[in-house]
C-alpha cells in the first residue's frame, strides 16, 4: 500500500508504519485487530505519539465486536499529516506531589512504595486510550504490578464512562480487590475451584467465609 503522503520511514518503528498501514482506509478500525497486526500490549502508546506527537489525525471512538461487545477503535480522518506536539510526560515534581500526596501506597492494593519499593508507577486514574489528561488531579501512585493489571483491564473495557471503574476510582471499592498469585498459588486455588465445581472467584470466597467461621 502506498501513502498519499510517504512518511519519512526512518522515522517510524515497525509497529507504528503498521498501525498506519491499517487506518489508511479511513475506516474504523478495532483496537483487538491492531493488537493482533502489530503484536504489542501497548499499541494504543504507539497510536497516542502518531496522533499527538506526529501530526496525523486519528479518531478514538467505541466499535462493536463479533460477539457484540463495545471495544476501542480507531480512524485515520486525513491523510494530511500536521506538525504535532511534543507529548507531556510526568515531570518529576509531579512525581514526587502525586507520592507523597498518597503517602507513598499503592492506591489499588495498598502495597508500600516508600524507597522505592515495588517499582512505583504514576497512573492515569482515566487511562490516556480513553483521552484521560495528563494532570495531577489525573494521577494515582501505583505499584507495578497494579498499573500493568489495570491496563490490561482498560484495553478489554466496555464500560461507557471509568466514573464507577474502582481501577480509577480505588475509594469507590472498598469491597473489591486486586491482587497477583504466584504460579503456586494459582494452581493452588485452580484445584480448589475444580474439586468444588466453582469458579476461582467463588472459591476463594468459600476459603475467606470458612475462615471467617473458625474464628
Amino acid at each position: 500500500m502506498a501513502f498519499y503522503h510517504e512518511p519519512p520511514i526512518n522515522e517510524y518503528s515497525e509497529a507504528k508504519l503498521t498501525i498506519l498501514k491499517l487506518l489508511w482506509s479511513g475506516e474504523w478500525i478495532l483496537g483487538d485487530d491492531i493488537l493482533a497486526a502489530v503484536g504489542q500490549a501497548y499499541y494504543d502508546r504507539r497510536i497516542r505519539e502518531l496522533r499527538d506527537e506526529d501530526g496525523w489525525e486519528i479518531e478514538t471512538g467505541w466499535l462493536k465486536n463479533k460477539k457484540g461487545i463495545s471495544r476501542p477503535a480507531y480512524r485515520l480522518t486525513s491523510h494530511v499529516r500536521g506538525k504535532g506536539i511534543k507529548r507531556a510526560h510526568v515531570t518529576n515534581e509531579d512525581r514526587k506531589f502525586v507520592l507523597t500526596r498518597d503517602g507513598y501506597k499503592c492506591q489499588i492494593c495498598g502495597t508500600d512504595l516508600r524507597g522505592g519499593r515495588n517499582n512505583p508507577q504514576i497512573d492515569h486514574k482515566i487511562p490516556l486510550i480513553r483521552d484521560g489528561k495528563s494532570e495531577i488531579s489525573n494521577y494515582q501512585a501505583t505499584c507495578s504490578n497494579c498499573n500493568v493489571i489495570k491496563r490490561g483491564v482498560c484495553l478489554m473495557c466496555s464500560l461507557p464512562s471509568c466514573d464507577k471503574c474502582y481501577l480509577a476510582y480505588p475509594e469507590k471499592g472498598s469491597k473489591n480487590l486486586l491482587i497477583n498469585l504466584t504460579d503456586q498459588e494459582s494452581k493452588h486455588l485452580t484445584k480448589i475451584a475444580e474439586a468444588l465445581d466453582v469458579s476461582r472467584i467463588k472459591a476463594l470466597r468459600k476459603i475467606v467465609k470458612d475462615a471467617l467461621r473458625k474464628r
